[in-house]
């Protein structure tokens, strides 16, 4: 090979590894600011989205509960409890940085105990969000992704006092008003995906019989961390912790009545196309001591499928 075709060969192949070099990076970056939309959050709209609608199917296994002293009991013999709930979700962009989400939930239990066993369910809680993003994760090496979310949980569910059946299971509702802020800090590595959130909820105090009642303010805190693929898959580990104070009773507090939680799981998304993407999670209450107070244990799988708009 002449002197002058070696060099210029040597030149396109150092020119094409540098772009491969500069461009790697950028795709997996790419890929790893969309990963908490794909896998973390239900109806969250990527970058490049301007709309999605999409259908999640929820199960739920009660495997035991917390009692008041934080031990951890396994259920009675006997008694079962199975949670199913079917969700219409659609999220809009607004304002570039904004977005705005509706999930229409239609919520069945099955229980059972010695000598009975029954089932119902209806509409649960209609839930409106709103999002805004002040900054994107992955545009700043130093500053996160970081999101402000605000909800209102609507009571169009049957409260647990209107139910008709003995174990209660057309209850699909907590009967009261809940609004709730959380704040997001998202940030991705290459293909790494990093995220830390705080919520808290309040919740209208209501009225059961004669009573005037009201539950305490609850408190969430998650973390997650994933990994996009190169082929588009996403893959996450996810921990949170909910804690919630103690209830009032006619403005009184009622000592030991608060709840709390300790979930473990693993979400994943998988684009099937450019429209159409999946999403699904499966998650358990870890059922140690102390990560739990007055709250039933369950193990609980979802799947998503998503329809998007650019």
């Amino acid at each position: 090979m002449p002197p002058s075709r070696s060099r210029s060969t040597s030149r396109f192949l150092a020119a094409a590894a540098l772009a491969l070099a500069v461009l790697a990076p950028r795709v997996a970056a790419a890929q790893a600011c969309c990963a908490g939309a794909s896998a973390l959050t239900p109806a969250r709209l990527a970058l490049h989205e301007d709309a999605l609608v999409g259908l999640q199917i929820k199960g739920a296994d009660l495997h035991g509960s917390f009692d008041g002293d934080r031990r951890f009991l396994g259920a009675s013999a006997g008694a079962k409890e199975f949670d199913f709930e079917q969700d219409l979700a659609g999220s809009v962009r607004v304002l570039r940085r904004g977005q705005l989400s509706a999930i229409v939930p239609i919520v069945e239990t099955y229980r059972s105990v010695p000598g009975l066993a029954e089932s119902g369910g209806d509409l649960g809680d209609l839930q409106l969000g709103a999002r805004w993003d002040f900054t994107i994760s992955g545009s700043s090496v130093t500053i996160p992704g970081i999101a402000l979310a605000a909800g209102v949980m609507l009571p169009t569910g049957r409260a647990p006092e209107a139910s008709m059946k003995p174990l209660a299971t057309d209850a699909t509702g907590i009967g009261a008003l809940q609004a709730s802020i959380a704040l997001a800090l998202e940030q991705t590595f290459g293909p790494w995906l990093v995220n830390v959130t705080g919520a808290a909820a309040w919740r209208a105090p209501r009225t059961v019989g004669e009573l005037h009642t009201r539950q305490g303010l609850q408190f969430v805190a998650s973390a997650a961390g994933g990994y996009s693929f190169a082929s588009g898959p996403v893959l996450a580990l996810t921990l949170s912790y909910t804690a919630e104070l103690d209830a009032t009773i006619d403005g009184a507090a009622v000592p030991g009545s608060g709840r709390a939680a300790t979930r473990v799981g693993v979400a994943g998304g998988v684009p099937i196309s450019d429209l159409w993407r999946l999403q699904g999670s499966l998650g358990t209450d870890l059922p140690v001591r102390y990560l739990g107070w007055n709250q039933p244990a369950s193990a609980v799988l979802t799947l998503m499928i998503l329809r998007s708009w650019s």
